[in-house]
């Protein structure tokens, strides 16, 4: 866990201790047997690919129920932390001690706001169907790809409009090690702000079925929350470009280990 918590920000860290306690919660609430350990917090696992080095690239993974986080360093420095998937079931915790706990709260009601704050013709351009996905889209395939239709341009949006995808984009963002996601912002900027998108499907309200997405010319997030009656969130954040440190290593190998 010191592991983890060193390659995260407090922010995604406690995000992902609170998601693992969840588990507890959800065995109360699926009515498991107490030796019944399909739901357990402790089952989650670390896997390191390479040798960790100071010098040389590795890389390692935390992954179980609804967290799935991948690192990769070179020089001692994490310069991938995608694709990344943080989820919670349930959404919002409805009865017991907890009852009210949200754990991705600010994914949810940002977007929300979001979508409430566009003008009919807006949305019109952002409702990209009535219906919800029943999960994100790009699930766990190797190599993400930009998903169409776009939905409504960041430059299309107000001022205030901007401000709230702005927010929403940072609590996505800021869930990474700071060193990770300072880069990773830049990386966004320089692809354009002003090319960022964002896409809506399903109900305005909470309770029923509802995904979003935002999406740029290097990135993509998703938002889901359909199943266990629009009570369980999904998400995922993918670099189009570099999941994994594709373009990284590939650079590095490409320079230190010519024939």
């Amino acid at each position: 866990m010191t592991l983890l918590k060193s390659s995260l920000s407090e922010q995604g860290y406690q995000k992902a201790t609170a998601i693992i306690a969840l588990e507890d919660i959800l065995k109360v609430v699926e009515k498991r047997a107490l030796d019944d350990h399909y739901r357990d917090p402790m089952n989650y696992h670390f896997t390191v690919f390479g040798t960790p080095d100071v010098s040389k690239p590795w890389a390692w993974r935390f992954e179980g129920h609804h967290l799935s986080l991948n690192f990769t360093l070179l020089n001692g420095t994490i310069v991938s932390s995608t694709p990344s998937f943080f989820g919670a079931n349930p959404g919002i915790v409805k009865e017991g001690e907890s009852k009210g706990l949200q754990v991705l709260k600010q994914e949810t009601n940002l977007g929300f706001e979001l979508v409430n704050a566009f003008s009919s013709d807006q949305l019109k351009i952002a409702l990209i169907s009535e219906t919800a996905p029943a999960e994100i889209i790009t699930g766990n395939i190797r190599k993400a790809v930009p998903l169409t239709p776009d939905g409504l341009s960041f430059k299309n949006m107000n001022v205030t409009q901007q401000k709230i995808m702005l927010q929403l984009l940072d609590v996505y963002i800021q869930n990474y090690v700071f060193g990770f996601s300072s880069k990773l912002m830049e990386k966004i900027k320089k692809a354009g702000i002003e090319n960022l998108s964002f896409a809506w499907a399903g109900s305005l309200k909470p309770g029923i079925g509802h995904y979003y997405r935002i999406q740029g010319p290097m990135l993509l997030i998703e938002y889901d929350n359909t199943q266990g009656n629009a009570n369980h969130v999904h998400t995922m954040v993918r670099d189009l470009n570099d999941d994994f440190a594709e373009d990284i290593l590939r650079e590095h190998y490409a320079k230190e280990h010519k024939q």
